[in-house]
């Protein structure tokens, strides 16, 4: 288990969180979405996205600690919106 920190890229606001090895990118979306912290969706046609320090988003399905152990990255992640062309 590592902890991990999500700033939200629109608020500035920083959230803690327990990832575990098999976590993905898309169950630390969900967590934050299941707490209660941030909305389902950051608004029509837009989807939840991770993103490291170094600009890169985390695809969905890939594990956190993975991620963040091969790129050498420290332990904070930055929540961002992508657009997905919603109608």
């Amino acid at each position: 288990m590592a902890r991990v920190v999500v700033r939200d890229r629109f608020t500035g606001k920083r959230y803690e969180i327990e990832v575990y090895p098999e976590n993905t990118a898309e169950d630390v979306i969900n967590t934050l979405v299941d707490s209660g912290i941030i909305q389902s969706s950051p608004g029509q046609g837009w989807e939840w996205r991770l993103v490291d320090s170094r600009g890169f988003q985390l695809p969905s399905n890939t594990r956190v600690i993975d991620w963040l152990s091969r790129t050498g990255e420290q332990t904070e992640l930055m929540l961002t919106a992508h657009w997905t062309g919603g109608a």
